[in-house]
């Protein structure tokens, strides 16, 4: 469970209301001859806190949390055995006495013992079980996925709410502001033009060359420096979402 969990980035509330129907599973061949699983899953309801402190099922938070997620190989691999002997209507997740599974019983009957024997084997900072979303999108940001398709991944309404995992995006500083540079045309010195020697052998004089005006900065420098604007971490996220 915490293992789709991580893998599918799905609210706590999503994970525990999916039912058998809402899992679609393909077999491929690979080229080998082994044959492989992927699918996905469609993200449909949620668990709506009542004011008796029970709880019924409901529409998931937005419009945008009804969504498909693809599945990895892996993960259906690990959602395989959660299928067997079930009705379509049934519970992907489910207690042993068959009944969904509360946040607290997860936490103090999964999560608990599973985080206290990862740091037997060495793992040193403690996590939480909220963390699992944001690892999600620390992994796709770090596989180059776009933020549109993490925001559709994730079910977010805005893209603007990508920014709370801003701090997970300064490796792609340096790529965006190589991408600007990239569209900016070379200055005329460092432009593939013939050398001052060819001209000259055709008998011709050297061309003058054009002189290079720096753009003004987009932002005012500070008092008694010149030292040019520079993109901070922030604008530079701002920048690539919006490009």
């Amino acid at each position: 469970m915490l293992d789709v969990f991580a893998r599918t980035g799905l609210r706590y509330g999503e994970l525990t209301t999916l039912q058998v129907r809402d899992i679609t599973i393909h077999h491929k061949k690979t080229p080998d001859g082994r044959i492989t699983r992927y699918g996905f899953l469609q993200a449909k309801r949620a668990w709506k806190h009542q004011k008796d402190n029970t709880f019924k099922l409901g529409p998931p938070k937005t419009k945008q949390s009804r969504r498909r997620i693809v599945l990895s190989s892996a993960t259906v691999e690990a959602l395989l055995p959660r299928l067997d002997d079930k009705k379509p209507d049934e519970f992907v997740f489910t207690t042993e006495s068959g009944a969904w599974w509360r946040h607290s019983s997860v936490y103090n009957r999964r999560w608990v013992p599973a985080v206290k024997r990862a740091m037997q084997l060495g793992l040193r900072h403690k996590p939480r079980i909220h963390g699992l979303r944001p690892t999600r999108v620390a992994w796709l940001i770090d596989g180059n996925i776009h933020p549109f398709k993490i925001q559709r991944r994730l079910g977010h309404m805005f893209i603007t709410t990508m920014d709370r995992y801003g701090h997970l995006m300064t490796d792609i500083d340096d790529e965006l502001l190589e991408a600007i540079d990239g569209t900016t045309p070379p200055p005329p010195a460092l432009a593939a033009e013939p050398t001052d020697a060819g001209v000259l052998e055709q008998g011709q004089a050297p061309a003058e060359q054009p002189k290079v005006t720096s753009p003004p900065d987009t932002a005012p420098p500070s008092s008694g420096t010149n030292t040019p604007a520079v993109v901070t971490s922030r604008r530079a996220r701002q920048l690539h979402l919006v490009v």
